[in-house]
C-alpha cells in the first residue's frame, strides 16, 4: 500500500527563519520546541497557555508534523540542546574567572 505524503498547512520552512527549520507559519516558534512541550507532559491546552498567539489547529499540526518527521524532530532538539549546554558551560566559565 502506498503512503500519500500529509499536508501541514500550518507549518513552512523559510531561509534565515530559524536557520530553515520547520517553525509555524507566521511564526519563529519552531516545531521541536511545540514538539518538546508535548514530550514533557503537556497537552493542546497547556502549550496554548505558553504561545498564546497560535491556535491549537496550530499546534495539532506541529505536533502531527513532528510525528511524521519525528528522525528530523529528534535530531534538531538534540542539536539544540549540545548548543545550550555549549552556552552554559562558556557562561560558567567566565563567570569563575
Amino acid at each position: 500500500m502506498h503512503k500519500r505524503p500529509i499536508n501541514h498547512p500550518y507549518i513552512t520552512r523559510v531561509n534565515g527563519v530559524c536557520a530553515g527549520e520547520p517553525v509555524i507559519k507566521g511564526t519563529r516558534i519552531p516545531v521541536r520546541i511545540i514538539f518538546r512541550h508535548y514530550e514533557l507532559g503537556k497537552n493542546l491546552e497547556d502549550i496554548q497557555k505558553e504561545f498564546p498567539s497560535i491556535s491549537l489547529a496550530q499546534i495539532s499540526d506541529a505536533l502531527s508534523y513532528a510525528f511524521d518527521h519525528v528522525k528530523e524532530i529528534r535530531r534538531l532538539i538534540m542539536e539544540h540542546a549540545e548548543v545550550f549546554c555549549q552556552k552554559k558551560a562558556k557562561k560558567k566559565s567566565f563567570a569563575h574567572s
